[in-house]
């Protein structure tokens, strides 16, 4: 299954918000192979605000219900990467620590869609721009942070899994543009 497959799925799960906390979370976990996270967190708040029921216990329980989307998705998709770059048993070490760092980050855009949406009804549009500047500077931030690990993986590949994983990027890249349109 190629990654654009997974986008889809995934988005399909987070219930398909193309919000720039959404594209966020794309980029930054595809950074070492891609997941859509953060737009569940933004998805849930939202509709709680309006609907009007975010009592705590309903917030509580969604939150939980969505972050364990969140993580089943990422989790599926770095299995699916897995598979399709042929991680070697050498390359295990490196590869943890490229799953690591996607971990990482779908768990910061995460927290930074939630909070944007817990005030997305009553923010400001000076509130909106902060907003994004930090879900900006955090992406570019977790892709500063998976550059060397996934140079140290890219650089154990071999030739076959080198073109593998630079399909991937590519399908990714050609997937965003699209969106972007």
């Amino acid at each position: 299954m190629s990654v654009s497959r997974i986008f889809g799925s995934v988005r399909r799960i987070f219930g398909g918000s193309r919000g720039m906390a959404a594209g966020a979370a794309v980029w930054l976990a595809l950074s070492a192979g891609a997941a859509v996270v953060g737009s569940a967190g933004l998805n849930t708040a939202r509709a709680l605000a309006q609907t009007g029921t975010g009592s705590a216990a309903v917030s509580t329980k969604s939150s939980a219900t969505q972050h364990d989307k969140e993580r089943a998705g990422i989790d599926a998709l770095i299995d699916q990467l897995h598979d399709s770059l042929k991680i070697t048993a050498e390359q295990e070490p490196l590869w943890r620590g490229v799953t690591k760092v996607m971990r990482e980050n779908a768990e910061t855009m995460s927290r930074l869609a939630q909070e944007r949406a817990e005030y997305a009804q009553t923010a400001t549009a000076l509130d909106n721009l902060k907003s994004y500047t930090e879900i900006s500077e955090a992406h570019a931030a977790g892709t500063r942070r998976m550059i060397p690990v996934f140079e140290g993986l890219y650089d154990s590949m071999s030739p076959e899994q080198k073109r593998a994983a630079d399909a991937e990027f590519r399908g990714h890249l050609q997937e965003h543009a699209h969106h972007a349109e």
